[in-house]
């Protein structure tokens, strides 16, 4: 993976970007990359074994290397876990990576991976159900609460199929 191809994409965009360290390692069992602070320096993590195909390894690394220039920037005092936050943070990432790199489906700047468009389009469907379920759980300061809407979790792919199956989502 090109990770120093992937810090010039960034730096192209944002000559005054900072240093980012990156450490590759076999993973945790769970997500594939992420971002996080490591004494005050912002550090990039991608898990080898979780990596998606190539040309999408690209999208991830870029998407969760905007995740650590905005916690160099601006992002040191947000909130850990608060959907609102989580929203604004995975919304910047993915929109981010889209001016980037325009060429990629939605579902690779989603997923990281081609053939998702029919969960996006389940999600577009039910995004009245969505909202008001978001809304619900706005103010919450809690690490289960907000985890359940990212990383594909389980709960919003049923989320989306549960309303989708009972048509009770508006337009």
């Amino acid at each position: 993976m090109a990770i120093r191809d992937v810090h010039a994409v960034l730096t192209a965009a944002l000559p005054d970007a900072g240093p980012i360290d990156a450490v590759v390692l076999v993973g945790l069992g769970g997500a594939n990359g992420w971002a996080t602070t490591i004494d005050g320096r912002p550090t990039l993590f991608m898990a080898v074994d979780r990596l998606p195909d190539p040309g999408y390894d690209v999208v991830l690394a870029l998407h969760e290397m905007i995740h650590a220039e905005h916690q160099y920037r601006v992002a040191q005092d947000w909130p850990a876990h608060t959907l609102d936050a989580n929203l604004f943070r995975e919304g910047l990432a993915v929109h981010a990576t889209a001016r980037r790199m325009p060429t990629i489906s939605a579902s690779g700047h989603l997923w990281f991976a081609p053939g998702m468009q029919q969960w996006i389009d389940r999600c577009h469907a039910t995004r009245a159900f969505l909202r008001q379920r978001i809304l619900s759980e706005w103010d919450r300061d809690d690490p289960t609460g907000a985890e359940k809407w990212f990383s594909g979790a389980p709960t919003v792919t049923e989320i989306c199929r549960a309303d989708a199956v009972t048509g009770s989502a508006g337009t």
